[in-house]
């Protein structure tokens, strides 16, 4: 499959044994910033995805505090092993339209 066949903001794409695919894609807010604020993987045959957030709330006693940051390249590349990880033992057979 050639990268002009894609979804919009898919930045990588893993093939599955049933033939669906995991999409890698950035995830934004696009009523807060046109920067992405971490990275999404998500399979088109079957429900699992998985999300990797730049940024974590943190909260303490039950009331938000503020944000810790996390570098880029360290949510990409757990993202994308979970991906390649997912990718390897999906069996489920693509959904037209993919799973969203």
């Amino acid at each position: 499959m050639t990268a002009a066949m894609w979804p919009a903001g898919v930045v990588a794409r893993y093939p599955t044994a049933g033939g669906a695919t995991v999409d890698l894609s950035m995830y934004l807010v696009v009523e807060l910033s046109d920067d992405p604020i971490g990275v999404i993987a998500a399979c088109t045959g079957c429900a699992a995805r998985c999300v990797g957030h730049y940024y974590r709330s943190l909260v303490v006693e039950g009331a938000p505090c503020g944000t810790e940051s996390r570098e880029p390249a360290v949510v990409l590349a757990e993202v994308r092993d979970w991906a390649q990880d997912h990718a390897a033992t999906c069996e489920t057979d693509p959904v037209p339209g993919g799973v969203r």
